[in-house]
C-alpha cells in the first residue's frame, strides 16, 4: 500500500522532475562544472526525498506543496554557479529560478516564496537554529542539510577539490579550507535535533571518509598515503574536469589502478554513485 508521503512524491516527480532536471542540464550546458551540475542537483533531490519520507513517517506534516517546493529548490539551488563561483551564488540561483517560473506559470504553483528563499540562503547556515518541536517542516533547512550531505563521502572529496581549485585555492591549501568547511557542515547538521538518529549516524560515517582523506592531505609529509590522495585529486581534475569524462567513468579508471588505496577509493566512489 502506497503511503501518503510516497503518493505526494510520486505526483510531484511526475509533474516536475523530468522538466526541471532537463532545464537544469541545459543551464549547465557549456559550463563545465561536474561538481555542481544537474547530477549534483538530482542527488540533492534524492537526499531530500529520502529525508522527508522519514520525517513524514515519524509524524511531521508534509503537504504536497511542501514536496513540490522542495523539489523546485533542489533543482535550482546551485544554478547560480553558472554566473558566479562566489559563495553568494544563491542570489543568482534565485534569479534563474524566478525567470523559469515567469516562463512556466502553468507548471509551477504560485506559492513558491519559501522555495525561492531556500535557494537564495541555502549556504548561509550561520543564522540557522535548531528546529522547534512542532509538526511543521522548514524547506530551507531540509535543502541545506541535503546539499551538505552531498559534500560527504568520495563524491564530497572530489566536489570540494574541484570547486576550491576553481576558486583559486592552491592544492597545498586545500586540506585547511576543506576541513574547516566540512566541520562547519557537520556541526550544522548535528544542531538540527529533528533529524532521525540513524540518518545522522549514516552521515557521520560518510563525513568521516571525507575528513580522513583531507586530514591525510593536510600532513604534506610526502608519505605514500599523502601521494595517493594527491594523485586522486590530480587524476580527477585531468580525467573528469579537463577530460570531461563522467564520475562513473572515473570510478572505473581508479578501479584499474594497481595502487590499493586508489583502487579502493574507486570502488567506494562507484558504490556511492549506485545509491542514486
Amino acid at each position: 500500500m502506497t503511503r501518503p508521503i510516497e503518493k505526494k512524491i510520486q505526483e510531484a516527480e511526475a509533474k516536475l522532475l523530468k522538466v526541471l532536471l532537463e532545464h537544469c542540464r541545459l543551464i549547465f550546458e557549456g559550463i563545465h562544472l561536474p561538481s555542481h551540475d544537474h547530477l549534483h542537483h538530482l542527488r540533492v533531490w534524492y537526499n531530500a526525498r529520502r529525508l522527508i519520507t522519514e520525517l513524514s513517517n515519524s509524524g511531521k506534516k508534509i503537504s504536497a506543496g511542501d514536496v513540490s517546493r522542495l523539489l523546485l529548490s533542489a533543482m535550482f539551488h546551485d544554478t547560480g554557479l553558472t554566473r558566479t563561483l562566489s559563495e553568494a551564488h544563491g542570489i543568482e540561483s534565485r534569479v534563474i529560478c524566478e525567470d523559469f517560473i515567469r516562463r512556466n506559470p502553468d507548471l509551477i504553483d504560485p506559492d513558491v516564496d519559501e522555495a525561492l528563499q531556500a535557494i537564495e540562503l541555502h549556504d548561509r547556515k550561520e543564522n540557522f537554529t535548531p528546529e522547534p518541536d512542532d509538526q511543521e517542516i522548514n524547506i530551507l533547512k531540509i535543502l541545506s542539510i541535503c546539499d551538505d550531505i552531498d559534500a560527504y563521502g568520495c563524491i564530497g572529496v572530489l566536489r570540494y577539490a574541484e570547486i576550491y581549485i576553481l576558486r583559486k585555492v592552491p592544492v597545498i591549501m586545500l586540506a585547511e579550507k576543506v576541513l574547516n568547511n566540512l566541520t562547519y557542515r557537520l556541526n550544522h547538521i548535528e544542531a538540527q535535533r529533528w533529524i532521525p538518529d540513524h540518518f545522522l549516524t549514516e552521515q557521520r560515517n560518510r563525513y568521516q571518509r571525507t575528513y580522513n582523506f583531507y586530514k591525510t592531505l593536510e600532513q604534506k609529509d610526502k608519505s605514500l598515503e599523502y601521494r595517493n590522495c594527491l594523485s586522486v585529486i590530480e587524476s580527477y581534475m585531468e580525467f573528469v574536469f579537463h577530460g570531461k569524462k563522467s564520475l562513473n567513468m572515473f570510478a572505473l579508471e581508479l578501479l584499474n589502478c594497481r595502487e590499493k588505496y586508489i583502487s579502493e577509493f574507486g570502488l567506494s566512489l562507484s558504490l556511492e554513485l549506485k545509491e542514486y
